[in-house]
């Protein structure tokens, strides 16, 4: 089940900062003579893993909207890793004039990337409106729309060596990366969790 719920929960609790895995998946077939290994690449964007530790949150039944409870509640409602939802990294979270894509006057349909160095991820879940330019000029938003994931379907194909780039907020869109999570109570009221894991999904 795919959710535009925000996972938000109140980061004036002690949440460590993430660590951050990008992983791909690779078909890699040896020859006998280990010689000349032949490489199939199954996807072209990352997936990413991502761990946060909450070392100390104040919750339990006579706290409402405590974080434990916020955290507690939000993994119970989307079912452990069931549903997808959305998530806004603190300090990874804002593009401006990254690349989209480059016209050929046929093209209609472009995806929302961004550069990490001379890496690329996918972007599908926006914070917000984007803006998107040709060669320096924002494009009317009449001229285009956006689907749930992250495409962009102009109108009218950009013409022929326009550069198109784009600016705004993105969510990552992720699960969570297991069907239990483990809060461990560390004295009356408080409670700490060892990972609280987020697994991204391509749509």
């Amino acid at each position: 089940m795919h959710l535009n719920t925000v996972f938000d929960p109140p980061f004036s609790a002690n949440f460590n900062f993430p660590s951050k895995t990008p992983m791909y998946s690779t078909i890699i077939q040896k020859p006998v003579s280990g010689r000349g290994e032949i490489r199939a690449s199954l996807q072209p964007y990352p997936l990413w893993k991502i761990d946060y530790e909450l070392s100390y949150g104040r919750g339990g039944e006579q706290i409402p909207n405590s974080v434990y409870q916020y955290v507690l509640g939000f993994f119970m409602n989307v079912g452990g890793q069931f549903s997808d939802f959305l998530y806004e990294d603190p300090n990874d979270n804002y593009v401006e004039d990254a690349f989209l894509g480059i016209g050929d006057g046929a093209t209609t349909t472009f995806q929302l990337i961004r550069s990490i160095g001379i890496g690329t991820d996918i972007v599908q879940n926006l914070n917000g409106d984007p803006v998107i330019s040709g060669n320096g000029s924002v494009i009317s938003s009449s001229d285009y729309t956006l689907s749930y994931n992250g495409i962009i379907q102009f109108t009218t194909a950009p013409t022929t060596g326009t550069v198109l780039t784009w600016t705004g907020n993105y969510y990552y869109r992720v699960r969570f990366g297991d069907d239990n999570t483990t809060f461990d109570q560390m004295m009356d009221k408080i409670w700490t969790n060892n990972k609280i894991s987020f697994q991204s999904v391509i749509l």
